[in-house]
């Protein structure tokens, strides 16, 4: 997975764990988030973004456009959980959009 390093300076993340199985972010005052080609590998898992409660548009937007094509490379599902206000922002065509790639868009 590649991180925009741009908006990784001084965010005072409390907590990243990245492992197997799924990566969370705890971050509640975290409001940018860059991630792009996010489910390139075959072992990465869930992405939990639901501890960013002010996550902006802009950035759920950035994710869903640079998510890595796991349907095509035969990968298992993943699931994105975003807060329930940035889950609110997304259009029914961008949570499509991603369930074609292989993601699913869920709302904590």
């Amino acid at each position: 997975m590649l991180v925009d390093k741009k908006y990784f300076g001084n965010l005072g993340f409390d907590k990243l764990l990245e492992c197997e199985k799924k990566i969370t972010v705890y971050n509640s005052i975290l409001t940018e988030l860059r991630l792009k080609n996010y489910g390139a590998h075959t072992s990465v898992g869930n992405l939990e973004l639901q501890y960013l409660k002010v996550l902006d548009y802009d950035s759920a937007k950035y994710l869903l456009d640079n998510l890595y094509d796991r349907a095509t490379a035969g990968y298992s599902t993943l699931t994105i959980t975003f807060s329930a206000a940035t889950y609110a922002t997304l259009s029914d065509d961008e949570i499509t959009a991603a369930a074609e790639l292989g993601y699913t868009i869920a709302s904590a």
